[in-house]
């Protein structure tokens, strides 16, 4: 009997002892007993929410209120998570599942305002980097709410942008360079080339990246102007200053064909001033060439016959500059200065000197008339 009075007793004293304790709501479990994960959630730069099992809003850290223009907590106490119209409906959907979704995405502040979801004083559209994790998962039973992370990466987003927009302006110009365009690294492997390249050489880009720039040159040419084949003893260490001005090289083709090109090249340096590579742009002055060499070719023939006319005219012939200065005479005059010198009793210097004048005279007057030398009385 005191048996069982000892046992009752000992069961009902147990069953007191077992008496659950009030439920306590997300956040007052993460805060229970640790000053220091309350430190770190008022200071943290990230911004951090709870939200209860149903998705409304129990709390939100100084960041997170910042971040969304919200003076106080209570302007946004009961915010319901699912009714976020900057909340992806994808992401929606995972969380139902109990899944952690992470995006990147734009966040309207006007559509907060024109649905007025809360008051804030932020406008326009920035981006945001949020994580979202279920928590108190048990198998297949519903969160106990919502841990949000917010970061504001408009910043960051605007840079990427600038650098997308950077890298597409500059590939639209080496695109459509009309010129040839060749970019190589520090060892001289070919890194970059436009389709100006690819169609004067005959190479696909595919074909010509990552190879020796020296596929494109002449190899004489190669050694003599890039450093990067020069022997040892020969080379000297590139500087960022280093250029090639209106430089003539030779492009060998895929063909083999040989062709003229005017180069325009530069150093390409990093951050720290470290020589990276070179860029080189080049224009292909073959038509320039052949000009050049027709032009030469029509000074040869005008000179030979000039020299045919000075040499086998039986008159006397005098050629002046722009300048009126005496050019060249040919071997008819001189013979009448030496035949009539010392006739007129002068000196065939004297002589020919007179004659210049008298010629120089007519020339400026533009009066045709014949050249009368007296003769020197002295």
């Amino acid at each position: 009997m005191n048996t069982k009075e000892s046992t009752g007793h000992g069961k009902a004293e147990g069953k007191a002892a077992q008496k659950p304790r009030p439920k306590r709501n997300l956040t007052e479990a993460l805060y229970a007993g640790d000053e220091r994960f309350k430190s770190i959630f008022d200071e943290s730069p990230i911004g951090i929410e709870f939200y209860d099992a149903d998705g409304r809003l129990m709390d939100a850290n100084p960041a997170c209120l910042r971040m969304f223009g919200v003076a106080d907590i209570a302007q946004v106490k009961g915010f319901k998570l699912f009714e976020d119209p900057n909340l992806p409906d994808e992401a929606k959907a995972k969380l139902r599942r109990c899944k952690t979704v992470r995006y990147e995405a734009p966040f309207d502040f006007e559509k907060v305002k024109e649905l007025r979801l809360y008051e804030t004083a932020k406008s326009g559209i920035v981006h945001l980097d949020v994580l979202i994790t279920p928590v108190g998962v048990k198998r297949k039973a519903a969160p106990q709410g919502y841990l949000v992370q917010v970061q504001d990466i408009t910043e960051r987003k605007r840079a990427e942008d600038a650098l997308v927009a950077s890298k597409a302006y500059t590939e639209s110009i080496i695109q459509n360079f009309l010129d040839t365009l060749v970019v190589v690294d520090a060892e001289a492997k070919i890194q970059t080339v436009n389709p100006a390249t690819c169609r004067l050489l005959g190479y696909t880009e595919e074909e010509l990246k990552g190879q020796s720039v020296s596929m494109i040159f002449a190899e004489e040419e190669v050694k003599r102007v890039f450093q990067f084949f020069r022997e040892p003893e020969k080379a000297e260490t590139l500087r960022p200053q280093n250029t090639i001005r209106n430089y003539e090289l030779t492009y060998k083709t895929k063909d083999g064909r040989l062709i003229p090109m005017l180069f325009n090249a530069s150093i390409l340096t990093d951050e720290m001033g470290n020589v990276t590579g070179v860029v080189a742009g080049a224009k292909d002055i073959t038509e320039i060439k052949q000009a050049q060499e027709t032009l030469r070719k029509t000074e040869e023939r005008f000179r030979d016959v000039i020299e045919n006319i000075f040499k086998f005219v039986p008159e006397g012939l005098l050629v002046l500059t722009d300048k009126l200065n005496v050019f060249r005479r040919n071997k008819a005059l001189e013979d009448l200065v030496h035949q009539y010198a010392e006739k007129l009793n002068y000196t065939e210097d004297e002589l020919a000197d007179i004659i210049n004048e008298q010629v120089k005279i007519r020339v400026a007057s533009g009066e045709k008339a014949d050249i009368r030398i007296p003769r020197n009385q002295k």
